[in-house]
């Protein structure tokens, strides 16, 4: 799953009652809470595909009153997380049901993807105690819950579900590998000063909400649960304690958050950013340190007579920053400082150097 950090302008719309006269860090507050809940009920879009997380707040404009509602208009401009489905990708689902027809998967935000029986080569339906698909040799079945490698050969958008429609076939080499999307639980003690706790204009949940989104955003990862995407609930709050000393208030906070986190043997699809002679270095999603050295890409051959480039010896195929290639993860190694997995990664068997 291919993730994009992209610029969106968008205009927040504050009714009066959430307008702070003394403005400053306090409206601030007020219009990035009403950018999250705006984006979080829009979903997707056609344009865009899934809004995953506001990752950056670029600016926020004059604001213009509507004389009739006494509403403030504010244009905003900000960074967001998205990913979009696109044909010919492969990608990881878990089957969601299972059907005569076929059956339909989810696969990170997408929640409505069909594999048609009609492309099942080689499995068979069988109902007899629940409704599976098992291959033809008896070795493998595909049941609820599973994990499939498929790849997509359709995608349509429905403006009224706000959601993308995916066709999908079984994909080459097929494996079936645990999804490494999570949905963890973690405890934090967050840290408020009163000043900001007592304020007129947000509420003391609306502050503490905020604030644990702005720790969890400059976190990035950690080698425990991998990089952070979304906060997805709010659990708890506890009991506050206050420091004699600052005056700051302690909240104990109970929260549920989507993490990825790479896993030796995991098969991804990523973009080369940089070529050099001894292999090549690529980004997927949140993962920024991916390596394939150049002893391990088979019949490939460093050539460098107009860009840096790696050539198959049948002249058929080549790899160039800005390709897309699926690789699969060799060696994982967390660095502390850079708050950063380090990947050793190996092209994936049914490679293709334009996915």
């Amino acid at each position: 799953m291919v993730f994009l950090d992209i610029e969106i302008n968008e205009t927040v719309i504050l009714p009066p009652n959430l307008l702070d006269p003394r403005g400053g860090l306090l409206l601030r507050k007020a219009i990035i809470e009403r950018l999250l809940n705006d984006i979080s009920r829009k979903k997707a879009s056609e344009e865009h595909g899934y809004y995953v997380a506001v990752s950056t707040l670029n600016s926020i404009g004059d604001g213009e009153v509507n004389q009739l509602t006494g509403e403030v208009h504010f244009p905003v401009s900000f960074n967001c997380t998205t990913t979009k489905p696109y044909k010919g990708e492969i990608l990881i689902g878990t089957i969601d049901k299972v059907r005569r027809q076929g059956i339909f998967l989810i696969s990170g935000p997408i929640q409505n993807i069909f594999l048609s029986e009609k492309t099942m080569k080689d499995y068979k339906f069988s109902n007899i105690e629940e409704p599976i698909f098992v291959n033809t040799n008896g070795q493998t079945k595909m049941e609820k819950d599973s994990n499939v490698r498929f790849r997509i050969v359709g995608v349509k958008w429905i403006e009224s579900d706000r959601e993308f429609q995916v066709l999908a076939t079984i994909a080459a080499f097929n494996i079936l590998l645990k999804m490494v999307f999570l949905e963890v639980e973690m405890n934090e003690n967050l840290v408020i000063p009163l000043d900001q706790l007592h304020s007129k204009g947000l509420l003391p949940h609306k502050v503490i909400i905020l604030h644990l989104l702005e720790k969890i955003v400059g976190r990035k990862a950690s080698k425990e649960h991998g990089y952070y995407i979304a906060i997805t609930t709010l659990n708890s709050i506890g009991e506050d304690q206050v420091d004699k000393l600052t005056g700051e208030t302690i909240f104990p906070v109970s929260f549920n958050c989507t993490t990825v986190k790479p896993c030796k043997g995991e098969i991804l699809i990523g973009t080369i950013n940089k070529v050099v002679m001894h292999g090549i270095f690529l980004k997927s999603g949140p993962i920024e340190r991916i390596l394939i050295t150049s002893k391990t890409m088979v019949d490939y051959k460093f050539n460098m007579v107009e860009e840096p480039i790696f050539v198959n010896e049948n002249q058929q195929s080549k790899i160039v920053k800005g390709t897309k290639v699926r690789f699969r993860v060799s060696g994982i190694r967390w660095i502390e400082w850079d708050k950063e997995f380090h990947i050793m990664a190996i092209l994936a068997g049914d490679f293709h150097s334009h996915i």
